[in-house]
């Protein structure tokens, strides 16, 4: 009787472990994805009925916080966001009025502008 020895093909098998490297990937990045999803949604339906439920069960009302938030939030045209940027700065840099009194500031500048233009004037003034 003849023994047979099967040698698998390297090639065969390197392919083999990339494309199943690469379907849990993609299947990473859809669970990802879906996760991220489901976050939004939950958020949505947080905001719209203005309230949550903490991990202890309880109802947790945001309606005050949320007010705060939408009265307080101003929206500037592109053309002034430098002006803006520079006041921000005046405050929150040494020598300012707010100067060291937060440990973080966080600014969402939203730029769709394919130079960054809106984001370079707070990158001028905050090095990010």
């Amino acid at each position: 009787m003849k023994k047979i020895f099967l040698v698998p093909d390297v090639a065969l098998l390197r392919l083999y472990t990339d494309l199943s490297i690469r379907k849990s990937n993609r299947i990473a990045i859809a669970m990802g994805n879906m996760k991220r999803i489901a976050i939004a949604q939950n958020t949505i339906e947080i905001l719209n009925t203005r309230n949550y439920i903490s991990p202890t069960g309880k109802q947790v009302n945001i309606e005050r916080e949320l007010q705060s938030c939408l009265s307080t939030t101003k929206y500037y045209e592109p053309d002034t966001l430098s002006l803006v940027a520079q006041i921000f700065a005046d405050l929150l840099l040494p020598n300012g009025e707010f100067w060291g009194r937060f440990k973080k500031v966080i600014f969402s500048v939203l730029d769709r502008s394919k130079k960054e233009e809106t984001l370079i004037e707070f990158q001028k003034r905050f090095s990010v």
